[in-house]
């Protein structure tokens, strides 16, 4: 019984740890496309002037 809450635990502790590490591709791809609307719409925007 404590073996499986040792693993339930350990478990606990990789999913704790590998959420932050999922979270940064996620906010550079997000930052990454803004990035290129913004850039897209610069452009626009002096092509039309």
């Amino acid at each position: 019984m404590s073996g499986g809450n040792h693993n339930f635990i350990r478990l606990g502790f990789a999913v704790r740890h590998a959420q932050p590490s999922l979270a940064i591709p996620e906010r550079w791809v997000f930052l990454a496309s803004w990035y290129a609307i913004h850039v897209m719409l610069r452009t626009r925007l002096a092509l039309e002037v």
